[in-house]
Formats: C-alpha cells, sequence, structure tokens
C-alpha cells in the first residue's frame, strides 16, 4: 500500500512557489510531501481513510512550517472531521485543536478560518 501512496505522490506532487518561511527549502519540501500524505489519509485517496495517520503527517508538515497543515491537524483534534470508522476518540483535544486551528487562522490561513466557523467559534476583531 505505501508503494502504491509513493508511486502516487511522486507524479501528484507540485510544491508551492513563492511561500517565504524561516525553514529551508528540504524543510518545505519535506512539510509540502508529508501535508500531501496527510490530504491522502484525510480523504481516503489511494489509501484507507484514516484521521489518526492523517494527523500525524500533518503534525509532522506543520512542525516544518506548513500553516495549512496546522490547520488540518487542530480541525482533526478539534473533532471537525469525525467519522466513527476513522477516527480514534483519544485524539480529540478540543483545546489544542483550537490553538492551532486560532494561531493558522492568525497567520492568514482560510482554511483554519472555516474550521473555526464550522465549529462556531470566530476570529476575534480587532
Amino acid at each position: 500500500m505505501a508503494e502504491m501512496t509513493n508511486d502516487f505522490l511522486s507524479k501528484q506532487f507540485v510544491p508551492q512557489k513563492g511561500v517565504k518561511t524561516q525553514y529551508s527549502s528540504s524543510d518545505k519540501l519535506e512539510a509540502d510531501k508529508n501535508f500531501k500524505y496527510g490530504m491522502l489519509y484525510e480523504k481516503g485517496e489511494v489509501v484507507p481513510r484514516n484521521l489518526n495517520t492523517a494527523l500525524d503527517y500533518f503534525l509532522k508538515a506543520a512542525a516544518k512550517g506548513n500553516i495549512e497543515a496546522k490547520a488540518h491537524a487542530g480541525a482533526i483534534y478539534a473533532g471537525a472531521m469525525t467519522s466513527p470508522t476513522s477516527f480514534s476518540s483519544a485524539v480529540y483535544d478540543k483545546e489544542k485543536g483550537l490553538a492551532l486551528l486560532f494561531e493558522a487562522a492568525n497567520s492568514g490561513n482560510i482554511t483554519a478560518k472555516k474550521f473555526l466557523r464550522k465549529l462556531n467559534y470566530q476570529m476575534p476583531t480587532n
């Protein structure tokens, strides 16, 4: 199964251009790769849907500076993407999820803002 995933990503992976971060280009490539893996598991494309595995990949990507991955990890922690067949309640941590979502949203991430609205939270206005 992993072989098929690696083959799929090698054909689909295109690094984002023009994103400035404090991370090296190898960190960025690693973050983008892990984000793509996370999305595959989140959506159940090519591999069975598994939010626990998706979360692992999103956290790796977020640690390397991928803000979109931080938003998806936050959404999983906060319970915005629950599915009885692919989600372990042991992962649920609303406080941690909201912290990640607000951090990503404060960086301007639209996805994080959408997840926050889904959870009935809004960004504070200044």
